[in-house]
Parts: C-alpha cells; sequence; structure tokens
C-alpha cells in the first residue's frame, strides 16, 4: 500500500499522506489541511474487507472560539459483495 497525493477538494490545500504496510492489516496516517476550517488528522486500519479508524478535528480559531478543542471522530465500514 503507498501513498499517493490526492488533488485537493474544493475549500482544502495539498496534504500530506502517509501509508504504512504491515503484514496485516494494512495500517494507514493522513493530514489534510481547509484553509476555513483546520486540520483533519486520519489514522486506521484495513483488514480484509473492513476499513475502520478515526480522524480527529483540530479546528481553526474564530473570533467566539480563540482556543477550540479537537474533535475525534470514528468510522467503520465494510465491502459490500
Amino acid at each position: 500500500m503507498g501513498g499517493r497525493e490526492q488533488p485537493p477538494r474544493e475549500g482544502t490545500e495539498r496534504g500530506d499522506q502517509h501509508a504504512r504496510r504491515l503484514l496485516c492489516p494494512h495500517r494507514f496516517d493522513a493530514t489534510t489541511v481547509s484553509e476555513s476550517d483546520g486540520r483533519l488528522v486520519w489514522r486506521g486500519t484495513l483488514k480484509t474487507d473492513v476499513l475502520e479508524g478515526s480522524f480527529t478535528h483540530y479546528r481553526k480559531p474564530t473570533w467566539y472560539r480563540s482556543n477550540p478543542e479537537p474533535i475525534e471522530h470514528w468510522f467503520k465500514a465494510k465491502a459490500v459483495q
């Protein structure tokens, strides 16, 4: 499994994407940055047909929230045959 840089989505900039291949499962880490919303840090694993992991949203400070706390989200998906 190799890292590949993807074109940025609207409102985002290019970010570092790194992937590591272990024997099994496959692990991944990625960071995406948005000028308007802050930064997302992704971590997870791919085991055969199940993808699971989390991402942490480090929100950009605003005038009404000068030091926002990170928000963590989890995900799990299974391939449909």
